[in-house]
């Protein structure tokens, strides 16, 4: 991938693992995927990361309800 040009730091210092299937429509109909999310995230200063540990700022879920391992671990570290 292109490196990504950083627009902004307002997620600056924080911290994001993706996981399941992302996909939500906005209000107009855009489709956001994970990696739409996840380019969102590091064009606004923040970092991406593919496991739970310390210094996971955020987990983002396609299932809220999930039991996964990563959603286990965030719990334990108090990820929200």
């Amino acid at each position: 991938k292109p490196a990504v040009l950083v627009a902004s730091q307002k997620l600056a210092g924080k911290t994001f693992v993706f996981t399941g299937k992302i996909e939500k429509l906005d209000s107009a109909g855009k489709r956001y995927t994970r990696d739409v999310m996840q380019e969102l995230v590091l064009e606004n200063g923040g970092a991406v990361m593919d496991d739970v540990k310390n210094g996971t700022t955020h987990l983002v879920q396609a299932d809220p309800l999930s039991q996964s391992n990563k959603t286990q671990k965030a719990a334990k570290l108090g990820v929200h």
